[in-house]
């Protein structure tokens, strides 16, 4: 305290009572303490960890008379940036510096071997599963005896050690599926990856039955994988304990949506919305689920209930109810009733709501295969459809073209003759490449052309028109990035062009007042985070969430609607992330390191690339 007021104190009678701080601390600690520990920072500072640990030992000593917790305080400040250090080294220069470090330091007491902090340090570049998982399970050992640790924390405390260690297989069978090198053995390691995986979650269940997170990493993981009897399963697991677990309710939804099965999906939503009444998502759920109800009762001849299920859609979700597409199933339901007047009524009102009556037309022969009309009235709307084919082409017909069929596109709903619509839209599209189109149709043209793999010149070719008509549209940037990325190094795909036009479309969104635009500002952060790490890696190559060498598909659509949006009517929007096993512990993690390409079992340590 009288070193921080200057170099000197002046007493009361006037001598001099200066007083160096060396001074002070030999007074009251017997030897200096804050001289070493800034010599200690800055050495850490400058990245010297070699000369830093070496200090460690005689600052345990100096502080441990002062307070025993210091030490351990120290410990706990060194423990991560260490990790990090380590990372940044090879094998063996990595190794010496732990081991040095762990002769120097205190051992924490919920670390005493330091198996945790090994466990760690192997989970970077210059380990990987085998190393990890050998530390992992002699720090469960550890945490038998670990003195700190009530029996209930103990146990809780090894179920997170093995759920981490499931989220690290999952990450791990992530990363070697997307290995373009060594195909011949991706699927028998992705296989035993992630059975390792499932164990670990199921043994970390059994310790703590009641740790919702790990119910949730499992379901996800078998979501990702496809294997929805098993996430089906799961789930009913996870509400058994915790019926208010709204997630679940809303996935359970959706997964019985997807199976056409209306009343499970109709009770799951319900009792989400009873958890958020005011959730906008779930009145939109909602409402696909009644129109779905909706035609299965018309299926089986129950008229009345079904338009009692129209009338609750309508409520659920007002504005929805306005569309076109809303207005033809309720015509065809009144066509399936033998309502021939109603029909006619509601097909009025619709194509009052339309620029054009195309859109609906194709609605119309739509439903009229999905209720199963008689074939003459399927015949009959088809026929209206193919003749409004021939007009003009318009902006707001093309938006509502593309808009409907790229919903069930999305939504992977199949149906008789929906390969024949596809075309027939497409041709259509193809009709529109020099038209002035409206900002929000071209839109969606381009999320549904980026469906469909066999009209990616179209796609490219509407991009570029965007990019004329719209050259300042944060939404047209990002689809022309998107595409960039898509194409990949062996088809032309121009990295430093998608960075442009991902940063210009940032900075439009971020001066935008249009509230959709502001929305985007944090998606394109992370698509240029994740940009900037694919042309850091191996070679620059554009590996990972965008598809691998230019893979198209659904990929490219999954990217722009991740943007953009698309609407796709009654249909649950698919809510995965790319790379969902995050760590749900409170404690601070080092950030994972890029993986290293991967060794086979019994082979030398891998090293840093």
């Amino acid at each position: 305290m009288l070193a921080l007021t200057g170099p000197a104190t002046a007493a009361a009678d006037g001598r001099d009572a200066g007083v160096s701080l060396d001074a002070l601390e030999k007074s009251v600690f017997g030897e200096p303490v804050f001289g070493p520990l800034e010599q200690l920072r800055a050495l850490v500072a400058e990245g010297r960890w070699s000369d830093a640990v070496r200090r460690l030992t005689a600052l345990r000593f100096r502080l441990r008379p002062i307070d025993p917790k210091l030490v351990e305080r120290l410990t706990r400040v060194l423990y991560f940036p260490l990790i990090r250090a380590a990372s940044d080294l090879d094998y063996r220069e990595a190794k010496a510096l732990i081991g040095e470090f762990t002769r120097g330091a205190e051992p924490l007491p919920i670390d005493p071997r330091w198996n945790r902090l090994w466990a760690l340090t192997w989970e970077g570049p210059q380990g990987g599963v085998d190393e990890a998982e050998q530390y992992w399970r002699a720090y469960l050992k550890d945490l038998e005896t670990v003195p700190t640790l009530a029996p209930e924390e103990r146990t809780l405390a090894q179920a997170l050690v093995l759920k981490h260690l499931g989220e690290f297989y999952l990450a791990e069978a992530v990363d070697f599926a997307e290995d373009p090198f060594g195909p011949g053995r991706i699927d028998r390691e992705v296989k035993d990856l992630r059975q390792q995986a499932v164990a670990c979650l199921e043994e970390s269940l059994r310790l703590a039955p009641t740790h919702r997170a790990t119910y949730h990493k499992l379901r996800d993981a078998y979501r990702k994988w496809d294997q929805p009897a098993q996430a089906l399963e799961v789930a009913r697991r996870l509400l058994e304990r915790f019926p208010d677990d709204f997630e679940t309710w809303v996935y359970l939804a959706e997964h019985h949506y997807r199976r056409d099965e209306g009343v499970e999906a109709l009770e799951a939503t319900l009792r989400a919305r009873t958890l958020r009444p005011l959730d906008q998502a779930l009145a939109h759920h909602e409402w696909g689920v009644r129109v779905l109800l909706a035609r299965q009762l018309a299926l089986q001849g129950r008229f009345e209930e079904g338009r009692a299920e129209f009338a609750a859609a309508e409520r659920a979700d007002p504005a929805r109810s306005q569309g076109f597409q809303f207005q033809a199933r309720k015509a065809v339901f009144e066509l399936k009733a033998g309502q021939a007047d109603q029909a006619e009524s509601l097909i009025a009102d619709a194509q009052d709501r339309l620029v054009e009556p195309t859109p609906l037309w194709l609605a119309l022969s739509i439903e009229a295969v999905r209720y199963q009309l008689a074939k003459v009235d399927r015949d009959r709307l088809e026929a209206r459809w193919i003749n409004a084919l021939s007009k003009r082409p318009r902006s707001e017909t093309a938006g509502a073209l593309a808009d409907l069929m790229g919903a069930f596109v999305a939504g992977d709903k199949d149906y008789a003759g929906r390969a024949g619509h596809l075309k027939q839209v497409a041709d259509y599209l193809r009709r529109t490449t020099r038209i002035k189109y409206r900002l929000e149709d071209l839109v969606h043209v381009c999320a549904f052309l980026g469906l469909l793999p066999k009209e990616r010149d179209l796609f490219e070719k509407m991009v570029k028109r965007g990019l004329k008509l719209f050259p300042e549209s944060p939404n047209v940037l990002i689809m022309a990035g998107s595409l960039e990325l898509e194409k990949g190094p062996f088809r032309g795909g121009n990295l430093m062009l998608a960075r442009k036009h991902f940063e210009k479309a940032l900075e439009r969104a971020k001066a935008s007042s249009d509230p959709a635009d502001v929305k985007l500002v944090p998606k394109i952060q992370e698509s240029l985070s994740q940009l900037a790490d694919l042309t850091s890696g191996p070679m620059g190559l554009p590996f990972g969430p965008f598809g691998g060498f230019g893979g198209g598909g659904p990929n490219l659509f999954e990217t722009i609607r991740h943007f953009v949006g698309m609407g796709v009517d009654d249909f649950f929007d698919d809510e995965d992330d790319e790379d969902d096993y995050d760590d749900d512990d409170d404690e601070e993690r080092p950030p994972r390191p890029a993986p290293a390409p991967r060794r086979a079992k019994g082979g030398g340590k891998r090293k840093k690339k």
